[in-house]
């Protein structure tokens, strides 16, 4: 088992399952935008890619959303999703 480490955490950081809950409640703008997660055993920072909003056709209706992708490192896994504001 490891020794637990401590680090410094930034106004920009987060844990990995509220991440896009945290983003959802800010105001976001097309380009890249950097944020600190930890998954409890990891700290990183992650590059995300804001895009533009864009509609989204859905079984249920058509609904504006904001797409946000993680910018992939060489050999690591990344992450993707769509943020609608309403």
């Amino acid at each position: 088992m490891r020794s637990p480490r401590k680090a410094p955490l930034s106004g920009n950081s987060y844990d990995f399952l509220t991440l896009f809950y945290q983003l959802g409640h800010m105001p976001l703008a097309p380009g890249l935008m950097q944020v600190a997660v930890t998954t409890g055993t990891r700290f990183s920072t992650y590059q995300l890619q804001i895009g533009v909003e864009e509609m989204l056709e859905l079984p249920i209706r058509i609904v504006r959303a904001i797409p946000i992708k993680q910018v992939r490192s060489p050999g690591q896994e990344s992450i993707e999703g769509w943020l609608a504001p309403e």
